[in-house]
């Protein structure tokens, strides 16, 4: 399963986001190749001034593709759980 921000936060329906804002990876909360249950905390997101913490969406082994501190868009896939 790819991770694709967008499909996890809803930044163009929410009014304190702009559709085309950056996305900073702040932190991630598991370690490449740990694995990870569904509803576990993944990653923290920096939206703006807004930090957001993302679930995991299936569980799995998690590869992360995305370091802390890149800015993303929310169509970039920053991780896959497999």
């Amino acid at each position: 399963m790819k991770i694709k921000l967008n499909e996890m936060i809803e930044i163009k329906d929410n009014p304190n986001f702009e559709a085309d804002a950056d996305i900073e990876i702040f932190s991630w909360s598991v370690s490449d190749g740990e694995k990870i249950n569904q509803g576990d905390k993944l990653v923290e997101v920096m939206v703006g001034k807004t930090s957001i913490d993302l679930t995991a969406p299936a569980s799995g082994k998690v590869k992360i593709l995305v370091e802390d501190g890149e800015i993303v868009s929310g169509d970039d896939v920053v991780a896959e759980i497999i």
